[in-house]
């Protein structure tokens, strides 16, 4: 699964798992749910095949929800989710969308 699939599923995911993906970060890159292990971070397993932390759950549905009244396909989803999850704010382009 790359991160504009992920952005897609994202309603698959437990309560407890996080989104996580291999850099360079752009629509197309590897990504994986994974549950935090007891010390709520990610496993270590995963970081060392290289993925790293994007965003969890609650954060994930809150931004797709806003998205869904922007004129916006699953790749400009997907790279503001990246965006959101690099710089913990919204992209200044959103502001340039349009709404539905």
């Amino acid at each position: 699964m790359n991160i504009e699939e992920a952005v897609i599923k994202w309603a698959d995911m437990s309560e407890n798992s996080v989104l996580v993906a291999k850099p360079p970060l752009t629509w197309g890159a590897d990504a994986l749910f994974v549950e935090l292990d007891e010390d709520y971070c990610v496993p270590q397993k995963i970081k060392e095949e290289g993925y790293e932390y994007l965003l969890g759950r609650e954060e994930i549905e809150r931004w797709v929800n806003y998205l869904k009244k922007k004129k916006v396909g699953t790749r400009t989803a997907a790279e503001f989710i990246i965006h959101y999850s690099i710089t913990d704010c919204t992209p200044e382009w959103i502001d340039d969308i349009p709404d539905i």
